[in-house]
């Protein structure tokens, strides 16, 4: 028993040590561009909390760039951490910077919507930073739009083109509108127990002589949300 206390003592007072013994000293810190778009190098140091000279830290390097991140101007920053002469460590953050949209986005197939409603629900203008993952999203508000507007087969395709080394991009949204649809009427088979006329109105149908249900009044959306909310309630009838 005596002998394995001491021997915890030994590993625990090892454990202790390690924990305390300082980490590698940052001998270098180095940006590296990557991709085409455009990076100041002086406004990325500005987010570096890390200084030549210093322990390394690898949560300030993390924090760093989830601050470079945060300002809008890349759409990638990786750190990592590289050996250097004399045992020291060189910190090397690797940044992807965001492109400049050099004209209007290009608008084409649209027809139910206007170019320029298009390219206010976009919201981007010549000159701003952007990247295709921030402009495919913004083109889902389109999507989104035009499902509102009952063309439940609209679908959207992105084209880009970027310079080699210019930092710019040309973006173009073709659009297939579909035919606007809407749900003419609802109905239900292979139900015994209860009778149709009821199952049919817990989805929404209506009675041919109710006004409510005329097109000229209402139009009964054609998308997945709808036919899901019919669908849980005639089961929950």
């Amino acid at each position: 028993m005596k002998r394995t206390a001491i021997m915890f003592l030994m590993l625990a007072a090892a454990g202790a040590f390690a924990q305390v013994r300082p980490g590698p000293v940052v001998g270098e810190i180095r940006l590296k561009r990557a991709g085409p778009g455009s990076v100041d190098e002086s406004f990325v140091r500005t987010f570096v909390s890390a200084r030549e000279g210093q322990i390394l830290d690898p949560s300030g390097a993390a924090r760093d760039v989830k601050s470079l991140l945060a300002t809008g101007r890349f759409t990638d920053v990786k750190v990592e951490v590289e050996a250097a002469d004399g045992g020291k460590v060189a910190l090397v953050f690797s940044v992807t910077g965001k492109l400049t949209l050099d004209k209007a986005v290009e608008i084409r197939g649209a027809k139910h919507l206007s170019v320029s409603k298009i390219r206010e629900i976009l919201d981007v203008r010549p000159g701003d930073l952007v990247d295709e993952d921030m402009l495919s999203a913004r083109g889902q508000k389109v999507l989104q739009r035009y499902r509102e507007d009952n063309y439940a087969d609209a679908k959207l395709a992105w084209s880009f083109k970027t310079g080699d080394d210019s930092g710019v991009m040309t973006a173009v949204l073709a659009i297939r509108e579909g035919m606007k649809t809407r749900i003419g009427k609802i109905s239900v088979t292979g139900n015994r127990r209860v009778p149709s006329s009821v199952l049919e109105g817990a989805a929404g149908e209506t009675s041919w002589w109710n006004p409510v249900g005329w097109p000229i009044f209402s139009e009964t959306k054609y998308d997945e949300e709808t036919f899901e909310a019919s669908r849980i309630a005639i089961k929950s009838v």
